[in-house]
């Protein structure tokens, strides 16, 4: 079946409230309303997510409104040694008062209270990312400033909508593999993050979910020559891959690129080991997945055949009452082969992670 591709710009939803289109792009020609979402401003979830990482660090810091509660995070992972560390701060129903942008191509967003300062800004094709967070691990705080290089490169945008649902939505436009350089400061911890080693990932999303989801999401970014090597100035490869948001028959979000150049990928699968079939039902999902084993990811169109092996977890787990966040991440690297532009291109080694997600709203 075809997915559908949207090409002409437009409002996401229609007067009466309803989503005008539904598909994929490379570029976000439809305009996010939040005052055209005819639901209450507490099931609208919004977010802006960055990842910065090289061959060894990843960084991620994010902004989210959830409606009933707003959360501010930082997480740092060393894959080398397997360890991570993540915080969070977080604030009680902000509908909408975080003010995060309307357009994922510019705007500025920050916060700041006496614990945390955030911001980013995205001007002129450069996205400037500063996060202060005092007493981050112990008595260490976290300072990280980035800055990331965006082109006219292609992007992955998708509109998803919800079978059961016609009120629930997926609006997301990620891009990958840009240039990036920055520090990360912990404690002793000094660590720069080059420019010629180092790429960002953006994930802007704006939604409205259904109250029980589990859905998984893998990316991954670096250099490639097409041979099995990640020589620097070689070639530019990332790709992002899902699976669970919402329903995606219209179109999936799966695309992969090469020196900015998206080319669509088919419907994702993964497999994870089990650790058997005996224990599954006993045991706690977490328990009865062995989550750090190497997993398999493809595709129902064989445009995907990767191998997934697993260097450092990072889970995370949040109860705050209505809203209870279950997440898995995993970071390591991709080997196997993509078809980008209709021929096959051999990935090696190439660093990226997989998120499994499974929250309640």
């Amino acid at each position: 079946m075809k997915e559908a591709h949207i090409t002409k710009p437009g409002f996401l939803h229609d007067d009466r409230g309803r989503l005008s289109q539904t598909g994929y792009a490379t570029e976000p020609y439809l305009r996010y309303d939040r005052s055209r979402i005819p639901v209450s401003p507490l099931r609208i979830k919004e977010w802006d997510y960055y990842l910065v990482n090289d061959d060894r660090y990843v960084i991620v810091v994010a902004i989210g409104d959830l409606g009933y509660a707003g959360i501010l995070y930082v997480s740092l992972a060393d894959t080398a040694t397997g360890t991570f560390y993540a915080n969070s701060e977080v604030t009680p129903l902000p509908l909408g008062h975080f003010r995060l942008p309307a357009n994922s191509q510019t705007g500025n967003v920050y916060y700041k209270d006496r614990r945390v300062t955030f911001s980013f800004e995205a001007k002129d094709g450069v996205r400037s990312l500063s996060v202060a967070f005092k007493r981050f691990r112990g008595g260490d705080p976290l300072l990280f400033e980035a800055t990331i290089e965006q082109d006219d490169s292609d992007s992955s945008v998708s509109i998803i909508p919800y079978k059961w649902d016609p009120q629930s939505f997926y609006y997301t436009r990620k891009l990958l593999a840009m240039r990036a350089e920055g520090t990360v400061r912990l404690g002793l911890l000094v660590h720069g993050f080059s420019a010629d080693r180092s790429f960002g990932l953006f994930d802007w999303g704006r939604g409205v979910w259904e109250h029980e989801t589990t859905c998984y999401w893998g990316y991954a970014q670096g250099w490639q020559d097409g041979a099995q090597g990640d020589q620097t100035d070689s070639r530019r490869c990332g790709f992002t891959i899902s699976y669970g948001f919402g329903d995606d028959t219209p179109a999936s979000s799966n695309m992969a690129f090469l020196d900015g150049v998206g080319s669509k990928l088919g419907p994702a699968k993964f497999t994870i080991p089990e650790r058997g079939q005996d224990i599954a039902s006993t045991m706690s999902y977490r328990h009865r997945k062995e989550l750090m084993s190497p997993w398999t990811v493809t595709s129902e169109h064989d445009d995907v055949s990767l191998m997934f092996t697993p260097q450092c977890e990072q889970p995370i787990q949040g109860n705050y009452g209505i809203v209870c966040v279950q997440v898995y991440r995993l970071y390591g690297t991709f080997t196997g082969t993509l078809n980008i532009a209709g021929a096959p291109f051999k990935v090696h080694q190439l660093p990226g992670g997989i998120h499994i997600m499974r929250n309640r709203f």
